[in-house]
């Protein structure tokens, strides 16, 4: 959908004037507010400075470069207002007649703020999974830029303030007012002041090149600040890769092992990946950065084996749950003595039973309760089901860490345990 014309008046109604306490943030050459419709529907309402000459150069490029821009990881232009009125204004020491310009482009609302609110380091913040979503979506968005457009787009200004998140914590890159499109050239020599110091690569600052990795650099930047907090980029340079690659992971392993986040494994080689892949991007050498397509093809990889890791333990474990129990011996205690039989040598295969064949596991369990709970006389039961047994002694074991870590297994631990719970009343 292209971006509406919106009348001034209906932006000053929906900001109240654009008042201080619908303020969002400011810039060098904005103020940015939020806007509520009657509808209830919020954007934000980026209002430019009064700039003579300038304000006009900003906003129709910033226009023309975020109105063709169509990705989940893209902020959305949604309006524009460029409106001339006719005042009655003090100048000097007489009131005059001038014409009064304001400015101002309109986009989606993005209620968790900038990702700059969320920079921590490793012992407090945001958890593992949600840094890494955050990663992905950033890198989807650049890859977006650098090789879905035709003629390839560099934003020149990516750092955390510019990177927006919705009410999922989905990251949307935001702010094109110094981004440029690339021919076929891959460096260009500027005069302009683009980017922010601390995000900005070394050919700049040394040179004056926009190089087509630019962004990359800033990239790792971000990346390296986001797992390991504000300091972080400072810190990795004063030690080496392999020091500092080391030292982030015995800190993030023990914050999963002390908040007993599940997928410690996979999460610890993602964190690996990511770092490793975030020192590549800030090499001082343009030429030596990844692609971003590089960077999301490995990052594709490692999801797809983790997940083929994990269909083949279900697999195995879908097997292991069929095998071990027959129909009838679903209701006695037969099963508890062929998991005994076992010996749980199958441990590894029991933690990955996938979520259908445990609930309905659950199911069956629930009905034999149930049957039961009618039929007693007394406030316990008289047995556990095989499939509870097994679960039981699965809970067990995991709170003592004996077995492997698994995301699919945990997502029914809390609705297991529960019912274990209301078994054993």
């Amino acid at each position: 959908m292209f971006p509406k014309s919106m009348p001034l008046h209906l932006l000053e109604n929906i900001t109240n004037g654009f008042s201080k306490d619908r303020e969002l943030g400011s810039g060098a050459y904005a103020r940015v507010y939020k806007g509520v419709h009657e509808s209830g529907e919020i954007i934000a309402v980026k209002l430019l400075h009064s700039n003579p000459g300038l304000d006009d150069m900003l906003f129709e490029k910033e226009f023309r470069n975020a109105a063709s821009l169509h990705h989940e990881n893209i902020v959305r232009l949604v309006g524009f207002c460029h409106e001339t009125r006719r005042e009655y204004v003090l100048y000097k020491t007489e009131m005059i007649f001038a014409d009064s310009t304001r400015i101002a482009l309109c986009f989606e609302y993005m209620p968790n703020g900038s990702l700059d609110s969320y920079i921590f380091d490793e012992c407090s913040g945001l958890d593992w999974p949600t840094r890494y979503a955050i990663i992905k979506g950033i890198c989807e968005g650049l890859k977006y830029l650098h090789e879905e457009l035709e003629p390839p787009l560099y934003h020149l200004d990516l750092k955390p303030a510019n990177i927006l998140l919705d009410d999922n914590m989905m990251p949307k890159l935001a702010d094109f007012g110094v981004s440029r499109f690339f021919g076929q050239e891959q460096t260009q020599i500027t005069g302009s002041c683009i980017g922010t110091f601390g995000y900005i690569p070394p050919e700049y600052i040394e040179r004056n090149i926009i190089s087509n990795k630019f962004d990359i650099f800033s990239l790792g930047v971000i990346i390296i600040k986001l797992i390991t907090g504000p300091t972080g980029y400072t810190q990795c340079a004063e030690m080496p890769s392999e020091q500092f690659i080391e030292l982030v992971h015995e800190k993030w392993r023990n914050r999963l092992q002390a908040t007993s986040e599940d997928g410690m494994e996979q999460y610890s080689e993602q964190l690996m990946r990511c770092i490793e892949m975030a020192l590549s991007c800030v090499e001082n050498e343009w030429h030596r950065r990844p692609r971003i397509g590089d960077i999301i093809d490995k990052l594709n990889e490692m999801e797809a084996k983790d997940q083929g890791s994990l269909d083949q333990v279900s697999a195995q474990a879908s097997v292991f749950a069929a095998s071990s129990c027959t129909p009838q011996e679903t209701t006695n205690s037969k099963a508890v003595s062929k998991a005994r039989e076992h010996g749980w040598a199958a441990a590894n295969a029991v933690v990955g039973v996938h979520k259908l064949v445990v609930q309905e596991g659950l199911k069956k369990a629930q009905s034999a309760i149930e049957d039961d709970a009618r039929q007693r006389a007394h406030g316990r039961l008289a047995f556990i089901t095989g499939e509870l047994q097994v679960m039981q002694t699965f809970l067990y074991n995991a709170d003592k860490g004996e077995l492997v870590q698994n995301v699919v297994v945990r997502t029914w631990v809390s609705s297991s345990r529960s019912l274990l719970e209301r078994a054993d009343k």
